[in-house]
């Protein structure tokens, strides 16, 4: 028999000192699971039995045994939700308490011998396969791990996840490299936001969409991840497919929308859905209405149903009094009076922990939203917390900046809610340029909040040694959120809580016209504010005072992150060849947030002195960040990921680095110091958002235009330029 000679041709090679693996799987293991092992196992030449054969007696041999199998080692149960692995020196085992969790204990046990799963599309395979002596019996502190993937952003799965596009196999294999990357990181569920858009609205609701669907769900369950598919009630912003089609329209046909809404999800195969209240992230329907809608779905889903509760202010409901805080209700809040059924998503922005100062939407720091998630859990209401590990607007890899504070800002807020709630959630926005650290961080962390370590720095120091290759680069990593943290977030001034336009991440982060023109028009900012080049420029009374409340903090982050850059420069020459190109990513990155960093500060030294050497150095930094970017190693092919792309399905008109590969906002900020013409001095300058379509609602729209006339008036800019701030460009912008 075929598996006869192939056991005679293994023990011939045994004789020659060639270790012979075997290997079988738990019969409970979908075969796409078993497939995906087997990939990984290529280059080692492993002999694979039944489930019910034992192997051989031999003593050059190493066997494993994923899941329970007739040659598993004898392990003790797995604790609840839990898994455990074993290996004694030549036989590595491992199971979980149910199928789900055996799931993760076999990728547990491909870890255990070396293997990594950092981002989706590059598993880390080793040079040899590490044989140590284990013992591991672990259960989770958060039941429900979910990770949402934010395809209401132009990300490198969004067109695929909308069912439009290549629906091909080269697609779904990269569908299948997340979830085996999921399950390889312990999350249990995932979540995307469903699109619909004018061009694309017979598709929208359709049986072809919903059988793409269900393709997607079935991969999902064969790795025993469950699907959450985020759908709004009412809301339209970016996309965003929602199940009310006219929110003026009578009652009770938005009752049957929103029931055949249900239908058709739940024929999707998904096994909960994701909500979302108001008609935008900063508007909403009348209170009364708007909870009426939440009881109708959760009274009508099979399924379970979450609905987001977003940190945006200044929104409240007349009537209705806030349980915690005995003050007017804020409309994000609303679920508190909705069926108990009802779960909810505290969700955070940004890399601001619950304690931080954080001088985005309109708020000063998150711990009401801490307070808000601990006080839903404690009356019973299925809480999730959701902080994100990428923003992407404006803020983080879209810049690019790396930033692994967000990895500190996961451990930090999972660690106070411990295992209060029912679970937590990662907002993702794309993996590349080092962000796929922060999600295995957050996953970590969801799995095991480190809540033995002292303090959360000591908590990441215990996650990052076992997952990465060397002390240095976890020493390195650590240095980093150190410094970022003092200057991103504190401007140099340790637990500062007024940092109002005086912390390093609203100089180094991307302006756009609409993140000036919401400043101009009084609205909620959505980023750090800072003193802008105009104020600096024109205004002698400028606050802060740039000499002594800003140039310091910017002149220390190019001292600080000049320092690291030169240590990984070391650390990556030396890292182990399965490991280069991380180590490389990490490199290429910094050094890139590194002349971001030194092209601000001495932009702001120009304007501030004039000093002509200033502007040499940041057109020298500018150069530099080129240089570097033209030699960066993108995942997938540039037009997926940093291309113009107008018929992408988002209310953008590029794919979500593109902004990066260009240097957009270093590109904006030159041209904004430089004043080539006058008509550089308005916001509309290099505007690339269609503002109606991404967020802005009309009301808004007309305040901003009525600034918008009163600085042409002031500035003597034609009517024609004005306009450029209401679409963005029909062809791709070029730079210098």
């Amino acid at each position: 028999p075929r598996e006869m000679l192939l056991l005679f041709l293994l023990l011939i090679g045994a004789a020659y000192g060639r270790p012979t693996i075997f290997a079988s799987f738990d019969a409970s293991l979908d075969p796409m699971v078993q497939s995906s092992i087997t990939n990984l196992l290529t280059a080692f030449n492993v002999s694979y039995l039944s489930p019910t054969r034992q192997p051989p007696h031999q003593s050059n041999s190493f066997v494993i045994s994923f899941g329970d199998t007739a040659s598993s080692l004898s392990l003790p149960t797995a604790p609840a939700h839990g898994y455990v692995v074993f290996c004694n020196g030549t036989h590595i085992s491992s199971h979980g308490d149910s199928p789900e969790t055996t799931v993760i204990s076999v990728y547990q046990l491909l870890q255990t011998l070396g293997f990594r799963f950092f981002h989706p599309f590059q598993p880390v395979v080793p040079a040899t396969l590490s044989m140590a002596v284990v013992k591991i019996i672990e259960k989770p502190t958060n039941l429900i791990r979910l990770h949402h993937y934010h395809s209401e952003h132009p990300l490198e799965m969004t067109e695929m996840l909308q069912g439009l596009g290549p629906f091909d196999a080269s697609r779904l294999e990269e569908w299948r490299l997340y979830l085996q990357w999921i399950v390889a990181n312990r999350m249990t569920h995932v979540e995307w936001v469903l699109l619909c858009a004018e061009n694309f609205q017979d598709f929208c609701w359709s049986p072809d969409r919903q059988s793409k669907m269900n393709t997607l769900t079935g991969m999902a369950h064969k790795f025993s991840v469950k699907v959450f598919v985020d759908v709004a009630i009412a809301m339209a912003q970016q996309h965003a497919m929602h199940m009310v089609q006219d929110a003026d329209g009578p009652y009770d046909q938005q009752v049957q929308d929103i029931k055949n809404a249900i239908t058709w999800m739940v024929g999707s195969g998904v096994d909960g859905i994701s909500t979302e209240n108001g008609v935008s992230e900063f508007t909403h329907a009348s209170c009364n209405k708007s909870l009426g809608w939440m009881n109708i779905l959760v009274e009508n889903s099979p399924v379970p149903v979450y609905i987001k509760e977003h940190i945006s202010s200044g929104q409240f409901c007349d009537g209705f009094t806030d349980p915690v805080t005995g003050g007017p209700l804020n409309f994000n809040f609303l679920p508190y009076y909705a069926d108990k059924r009802l779960g909810v998503m505290p969700h955070t922005v940004q890399f601001y922990t619950v304690d931080d100062p954080a001088p985005t939407y309109g708020q000063q720091n998150f711990t009401f939203m801490l307070e808000s998630a601990l006080y839903t859990a404690s009356v019973n209401r299925s809480t999730i917390y959701f902080g994100e590990t990428a923003y992407w607007v404006n803020f983080d890899i879209d810049v690019p900046l790396f930033l692994p504070i967000y990895g500190y800002r996961a451990l930090y807020d999972l660690r106070k809610t411990g295992s209060k709630l029912a679970g937590c959630a990662d907002f993702s926005s794309g993996f590349e340029f080092g962000y796929w650290l922060h999600d295995t961080i957050y996953a970590s962390a969801a799995w095991d909040p480190q809540l033995s370590s002292p303090d959360t720095v000591s908590g990441l120091r215990a996650i990052l040694t076992p997952m990465l290759w060397s002390t240095d680069v976890v020493n390195w990593l650590l240095d980093v959120i150190q410094v970022q943290r003092d200057l991103l977030i504190y401007g140099g001034t340790p637990g500062a809580m007024d940092v109002a336009k005086k912390n390093g991440q609203a100089y180094i982060q991307g302006w756009d016209t609409w993140s000036e023109l919401g400043d101009l028009a009084g609205l909620m900012k959505t980023q750090p504010e800072k003193l802008g080049f105009d104020s600096l420029r024109f205004n002698p009374f400028h606050s802060p005072k740039y000499s002594t409340q800003v140039r310091p903090f910017l002149s220390k982050m190019v001292e600080q992150f000049s320092r690291l850059n030169g240590e990984i420069q070391t650390i990556a020459e030396n890292a182990p060849a399965e490991f280069k190109s991380y180590a490389n990513e990490f490199l290429y990155t910094f050094n890139i947030t590194t002349q971001r960093a030194v092209q601000v500060y001495n932009l702001y030294e120009y304007v501030a002195t004039g000093n002509q050497s200033n502007w040499n150095v940041a057109e020298q930094a500018l150069a530099s960040a080129k240089e570097i970017m033209d030699v960066y190693q993108f995942r997938l092919p540039v037009d997926r990921v940093a291309s113009w792309n107008p018929s992408n399905p988002t209310a953008y008109d590029y794919m979500y680095l593109w902004t990066a590969k260009s240097l957009y906002y270093f590109w904006r900020d030159r041209a904004q110091v430089l004043l080539d013409s006058p008509v550089d001095l308005s916001p509309c300058l290099y505007n690339i958002i269609n503002p109606v379509d991404v967020a802005i609602g009309q009301e808004d729209l007309q305040k901003i235009l009525v600034e918008l006339r009163e600085l042409a008036k002031k500035w003597g800019w034609p009517e024609e330029f004005i306009a450029d701030c209401l679409a963005a460009p029909k062809t791709e912008p070029k730079f210098p």
